[in-house]
């Protein structure tokens, strides 16, 4: 990663550079990004790359993209810094490799074996028919769409939170109304109200799912004269 206060690099925008040094160059993909503040870039060598062995042996830095110079730097000490660098990473590796030898050989044991069962998936779309039973009602037809005569379906993405509230809400099928789709997600948002789903630990987890609402305008049912009522003569 390099950094510098005075560069306008934009978060993730990739960059072609050239990185030289102990005579050779090295065409690689760089992508922005906000560093404490500073605009900068990151840029990840392959360890089989070659480019650590000559970046231990150089004595210097040169980055440019294209005819233009992006900086240049000096690589005194750089042999120590790695050499280090890879002790560290080794040890990391074999930390790592320890903490799976002892979750495999724990693995038949849960996290939490007094946890209730996760729920079935029909009971899964039980709770979530019921949650969405009558959230959309006639009375929320927006009013553009009924001057406009509009109906249809919209097809929406929902995610839910582990707590049961709506985080968020996507029409990927839609009516064809712009004023019935946001309608539908903004309903969504701030109605639905589902059970926490838990998993096999027992802990909080998430659920995303699709569901189809249909927007249709009613007609109005003309007044039925009064049987009562006297009839004009003929």
């Amino acid at each position: 990663m390099i950094s510098n206060a005075s560069w306008t690099i934009k978060k993730e925008e990739a960059l072609d550079l050239v990185y030289s040094l102990n005579g050779y160059e090295y065409e690689k993909k760089a992508f922005g990004g906000d560093f404490s503040g500073r605009s900068g870039f990151i840029t990840k060598f392959k360890a089989d790359s070659g480019f650590l062995d000559d970046l231990a042996k150089s004595t210097y830095l040169h980055i440019d993209k294209g005819e233009v110079a992006v900086d240049r730097l000096k690589m005194t000490g750089s042999a120590a810094a790695l050499a280090q660098a890879r002790r560290c990473l080794s040890h990391v590796k074999s930390l790592r490799a320890a903490e799976a030898r002892e979750k495999a050989r724990w693995a038949d044991i849960p996290a939490n074996p007094f946890a209730a069962p996760p729920p079935t998936q029909s009971e899964v779309v039980e709770a979530r028919r019921k949650a969405l039973a009558g959230i959309i009602t006639d009375t929320d037809y927006p009013a553009a769409a009924i001057r406009a005569g509009e109906e249809g379906a919209v097809r929406a993405k929902i995610t839910v939170g582990s707590n049961g509230r709506v985080t968020a809400c996507e029409v990927v099928g839609s009516s064809g109304s712009v004023s019935l789709d946001m309608t539908t997600c903004r309903i969504i948002r701030s109605r639905y109200r589902g059970g926490v789903l838990r998993n096999s630990n027992g802990e909080p987890s998430t659920e995303t799912f699709e569901e189809t609402f249909n927007w249709k305008l009613t007609t109005p049912t003309p007044p039925q004269p009064d049987p009562a009522a006297p009839q004009p003569p003929g």
